[in-house]
């Protein structure tokens, strides 16, 4: 697994360098030497790097599969008991789902707006919030998941969501 860890760095530094092939090439290995360790070795940061590859080097269809799998094996890891670990939407939306067990909605819905309009927050940030709250309004759909805007990790939160909401 180590030398897993030292493709993803090195494929960093060739997407950096702007050595695509390459870097791909080494991620691609990282990826196929993680595969039999599950999501114990966190094999969507992988993911993530090739979709930033893939961005770089213009192959759009490709950077939305690695996107994808990003996501999927991120949400795997969530469902498998796996703590909010990346970014922040993962804790705020566990923050929301505590306010809700507590019944404080006023809350949450304060919560909800403040985030989705702080200037500071990312993009990602503010689209989680705004799905967050079609969820709680009701919907159920997973395409609100599927948003490009959307980091993968964030995505994962919005599926993560909605299967835990469902009856």
């Amino acid at each position: 697994m180590d030398s897993s860890s030292k493709c993803n760095n090195i494929a960093n530094a060739l997407r950096k360098l702007k050595r695509y092939d390459e870097a791909r090439a080494e991620i691609e290995r990282a990826i196929e030497c993680y595969r039999p360790f599950g999501i114990a070795v966190e094999t969507w940061k992988s993911f993530d790097i090739l979709h930033d590859i893939e961005i770089a080097d213009g192959n759009q269809q490709a950077a939305r599969a690695a996107w994808a799998q990003a996501r999927q094996a991120y949400l795997a890891y969530r469902q498998q008991g796996g703590y909010p670990s990346q970014g922040n939407g993962g804790k705020i939306v566990e923050h929301i789902l505590g306010l809700l067990s507590q019944q404080k909605s006023t809350e949450v819905n304060a919560l909800i707006h403040q985030l989705g309009n702080d200037p500071n927050a990312s993009e990602s940030l503010k689209k989680l919030m705004q799905a967050v709250l079609t969820i709680l309004s009701g919907s159920r759909d997973p395409a609100l998941a599927d948003d490009p805007a959307l980091d993968y990790d964030d995505a994962a939160e919005i599926l993560f969501l909605i299967a835990r909401l469902e009856p």
